[in-house]
């Protein structure tokens, strides 16, 4: 029932006027703990340092998000869709774009054995003479070709004389890899290169929710020992880290840390922390425990996360479990990983580019600007040369301001930062209506700080 004219004058004579005494000191006091809460935050130091330039390129990013919110995520393909469908679409963007650009620092916590396009290493290994194929049992049937576990490697001689898609196949013996491709059923060789390929990712499982958390768990499991036993061999592997590096490098990665993913558990959190870690690998539980929270900020220990891997992998959903919010808010520094991105992703992703995607799209209040925050820190905590406690705390602490190596990549990373913004004002500022500024002016003093870089020793 709407309100006639008159009660609703006598209605709003009765409302206070936002001028009311009481009225402005509740609204002071909400902005103040709203800031207090804030200061909290642990990016909230990068936040406030940035220049004129990237604040300006932080609010046109944040324009491009809002304005692809409404005309691309749309109809079928919402923010919604799960990753293997909407992955597509997201490559055509302009946040994509800006996200293959942003420099990224370092990279913490990625998986070896799945950092590699398959079809690139597909190729590698049938080049390769001597490679050879064995599983642990004939694949003579959907069943064996989806659970029996394959390997590759060198071998002198053949020692299987029957073909291991025959029910003849001894289990454990090696097989000639371009033999055993051309006798694959329907198809030869490219349809045992596309069985081979859908072997190595999960997206099958990422699509379809009700696949639990142990048969993905199993499925990457498979995944791995296909691609562990394929870089086993020396002349492979030189040439799989030759194409990791380029590969992230055309990402804007430029320091990668690699090692076997392993998801700390509760106890394990405590025992790290007392036997002086310096950094911890997704620390999923670690919100749960204040008080291994304040010691993790109090020793500045940096969480290495992947909550693109967490979300397929049903560790925590992205926007609404994962943890990675609640410890930014808390001032738990942390830096993005790029777990098992192959796999994860699909054939060809190798860097994290994807996870600072779905950061950007999924959190509004995160920004480019919390990325960059995030991608600093994977510089500030990166193992650039071998420290003992005092000298890495030291260098954590002091960041750019020291006088080490960690100091100068910080510096260089920081300039890198700037291009990178002074590119989106270029690139979008006109378009979305941002003022164009002196961005000539800009681009002479990012050079004279790049000559200045160069010439400190």
């Amino acid at each position: 029932m709407s309100l006639s004219d008159e009660d609703y004058a006598q209605l709003a004579q009765e409302i206070p006027s936002p001028d009311e005494p009481f009225l402005r000191q509740f609204t002071a006091g909400s902005v103040r703990l709203r800031d207090q809460e804030s200061a909290l935050r642990a990016d909230t130091g990068f936040r406030n340092s940035l220049s004129p330039l990237a604040r300006r390129a932080a609010a046109i990013v944040t324009k491009i998000r809002e304005r692809e919110n409404e005309t691309v995520w749309t109809g079928q393909q919402d923010l919604g869709t799960p990753f293997a469908l909407a992955k597509p679409l997201l490559e055509t963007t302009d946040l994509w774009r800006i996200i293959r650009r942003l420099p990224k620092g370092g990279v913490l916590n990625a998986n070896l054995s799945n950092m590699v396009d398959i079809d690139w290493l597909l190729d590698v290994v049938f080049k390769t003479p001597g490679m050879h194929i064995s599983a642990d049992a004939p694949l003579d049937s959907s069943t064996a070709l989806e659970g029996a576990t394959v390997k590759f490697g060198f071998r002198q001689t053949e020692t299987s004389e029957a073909s291991v898609w025959t029910r003849g196949y001894v289990p454990g013996t090696w097989r000639g890899l371009k033999k055993a491709a051309n006798e694959f059923n329907d198809g030869g060789e490219p349809a045992f290169r596309n069985w081979l390929r859908m072997q190595c990712v999960i997206s099958k499982e990422s699509v379809e929710q009700h696949a639990t958390r142990e048969a993905i768990w199993k499925r990457l499991g498979r995944c791995f020992a296909i691609t562990e036993s394929m870089i086993s061999y020396e002349p492979i592997f030189r040439a799989f880290l030759r194409h990791i590096m380029s590969t992230l490098h055309a990402e804007n990665v430029n320091w990668i840390e690699l090692r076997r993913r392993r998801i700390l558990a509760d106890e394990d959190l405590y025992d790290a922390i007392l036997l002086g870690t310096r950094r911890l690998g997704s620390a999923q539980e670690l919100h749960r425990h204040p008080l291994l929270v304040d010691l993790v900020k109090e020793k500045r220990i940096l969480i290495e996360t992947s909550p693109f891997g967490s979300e397929l992998l049903r560790i925590s959903e992205l926007e609404r479990t994962n943890p990675l919010p609640a410890l930014i808010a808390r001032g738990v520094p942390c830096a993005l990983g790029s777990d098992c991105p192959s796999a994860l992703r699909s054939a060809g992703a190798v860097g994290p580019s994807h996870d600072y995607w779905k950061l950007l799209q999924g959190w509004g209040g995160l920004g480019i600007e919390g990325l960059g925050a995030l991608a600093e820190n994977g510089v500030r905590w990166a193992a650039f040369e071998d420290e003992d406690a005092k000298a890495w705390g030291a260098g954590v602490r002091e960041a750019s301001l020291g006088r080490g190596i960690k100091a100068q990549r910080l510096k260089q990373w920081a300039t890198a930062w700037e291009e990178f913004c002074l590119w989106i004002v270029t690139e979008y500022g006109d378009e979305l209506g941002d003022e164009p500024g002196d961005i000539q002016a800009r681009s002479l003093d990012i050079e004279a700080d790049q000559r200045k870089g160069k010439a400190e020793p």
